[in-house]
């Protein structure tokens, strides 16, 4: 090993090694693949899987590992366990979501939890956001919460409650990035973003008589992007002298660049919270304007002065105003930004933080643990859904309720290959229909049973909606076949019915 962290003594070495760690399955803002090539530098065997669409990230990050991914392919999941189960790692840190997930978080979402911790392997799990905000409590806490603007919720709030109950039950450690964070679970540790500071030098402000003006949403119903276009059109109209850069959906190199240039550079205004753009700011020595909560910030950074223009969507016009106008006031959040990302978020400080909490761990021993949660869970969110699909096998009811449905679409495609028509346009597109009814017949027999036919009135109801469907179109089709016959008779070899 190349070193070893400084939260182990001389003492310690004998006896300790330094744990395998597995981050997956997402890279949100480069924070877990930072942490990673921290701990690497420290003679960490680390590793981060990214679920992938196209093989890359939509950022352009640098990636680890890939894992060619369809958004809720259980399948797909299930394989990539299984590959990271067989190399034994002693961690497994999620971020935001394990391995088994879909967006619903139903199915088998969070299972592979129980099945890691059975292997004697530890969890921890890493909150990015509104995966842990629940809008009721983010609404009584934030007087400026995205969810009072339109914010839809990612998550169903019942399911994400018991979802985060089930994870109580299997995680080791939970990680939030701060304060605001924490305020929604107690128990999480802080640790906070980092920044590898060599790839992000102090650049400063110089006296720019038209300030450029830089905002770069990654959601902007999340950032207050609209309360920040809106606040800068309306100082532009009024006389105001600047220029405005907004980044959407840019590779991070690019965005970078323009951080670079910028002499102001706007991240969010409603969360009450740094982002990860609000340190880059910091380390390039930018007045950065965000929303920070006072009561939160204040005392995890030890001062009443936060390095930030501190704005809301009430404030934010008259904070862009000022701060456009006041080269004194940006030079002044510049440097204060600056000291303030080396303290609290240089990462190779972060990942010590982080390899302290990780050797403590290794030397607790995990207590038996009876509680159901997680059945619960999976009863809620999987059987049930499984139990509704399957409702025909489950709740007999007499065949009589549903089999006029069942007999009037076998007649319907049996009628589809016995009209009679010539042409082959006509022809193609009974066909088509024929093969689509067939198939609907077939799929409907297997969940059915054919002839033990069995199914609650509720899929009677589908299926006559289905037949008159079908009926309203074999009427029109039919039809459409009388008045082309009509016309061949009328054209004669005008409309051939060879086409």
């Amino acid at each position: 090993m190349s070193s070893m962290p400084a939260a182990l003594s001389a003492d310690d070495t004998s006896t300790a090694r330094l744990p395998r760690i597995l981050m997956a399955p997402m890279n949100f803002a480069d924070q877990p693949m930072a942490l990673v090539r921290a701990l690497r530098q420290r003679g960490v065997d680390a590793h981060h899987l990214q679920y992938t669409t196209d093989g890359r990230h939509a950022l352009g990050y640098s990636l680890d590992r890939l894992a060619l991914m369809r958004s809720g392919d259980f399948r797909r999941q299930l394989d990539v366990l299984r590959a990271v189960l067989a190399e034994g790692f002693d961690i497994y840190h999620f971020w935001q979501r394990s391995l088994l997930f879909r967006p619903e978080l139903d199915g088998l979402t969070g299972f592979d939890l129980p099945l890691i911790k059975a292997r004697g392997a530890q969890v921890f799990h890493r909150f990015t956001g509104f995966d842990l905000r629940l809008p009721s409590e983010d609404r009584r806490r934030n007087p400026h919460s995205p969810f009072l603007h339109g914010f839809v919720p990612p998550f169903k709030e019942s399911a994400q409650r018991q979802y985060i109950e089930m994870l109580r039950q299997h995680v080791d450690v939970f990680f939030v990035q701060d304060p605001e964070m924490q305020q929604f679970m107690p128990e999480a540790r802080v640790l906070p973003r980092g920044l590898a500071l060599t790839d992000w030098p102090y650049v400063g402000v110089r006296p720019n008589p038209r300030p450029l003006v830089v905002h770069a949403p990654s959601n902007a119903a999340v950032k207050g992007s609209h309360f920040i276009v809106r606040a800068l059109e309306e100082l532009s109209r009024e006389g105001l002298r600047f220029d405005f850069r907004l980044l959407e959906r840019v590779p991070h190199s690019e965005a970078q660049a323009w951080y670079r240039r910028a002499d102001i550079i706007v991240d969010q205004i409603m969360i009450g919270a740094t982002g990860v753009l609000t340190l880059e700011a910091w380390a390039l020595g930018k007045p950065c304007v965000t929303y920070l909560r006072e009561d939160l910030f204040q005392p995890f950074y030890g001062t009443r002065d936060l390095p930030v223009a501190n704005a809301t969507p009430v404030t934010i016009k008259s904070v862009l105003a000022r701060l456009i106008k006041d080269h004194d006031w940006r030079l002044h959040l510049a440097r204060r930004g600056r000291e303030t990302v080396e303290t609290f978020h240089d990462i190779g400080r972060v990942a010590e933080q982080y390899l302290e909490i990780c050797q403590a761990r290794g030397r607790r021993q995990a207590a038996l643990d009876t509680r159901t949660r997680d059945l619960d869970f999976f009863s809620a969110n999987f059987l049930n859904r499984l139990a509704e699909n399957t409702v025909a096998r489950r709740a007999p009811h007499s065949r009589h309720e549903v089999a006029p449905c069942w007999n009037a679409l076998q007649l319907r495609a049996a009628n589809l290959g016995q009209l009679n028509v010539r042409g082959r346009f006509e022809q193609g597109f009974h066909n088509g229909l024929a093969r689509l009814f067939r198939a609907i017949l077939s799929a409907e027999d297997q969940l059915f049973g054919g002839d033990d036919l069995r199914a609650s009135p509720r899929v009677a109801r589908l299926i006559a909606l289905q037949v008159n469907v079908f009926r309203d179109i074999l009427a029109i089709e039919t039809r459409l076949c009388r008045e082309l016959s009509h016309l061949r008779r009328a054209c004669g070899a005008w409309l051939p019915g060879r086409d």
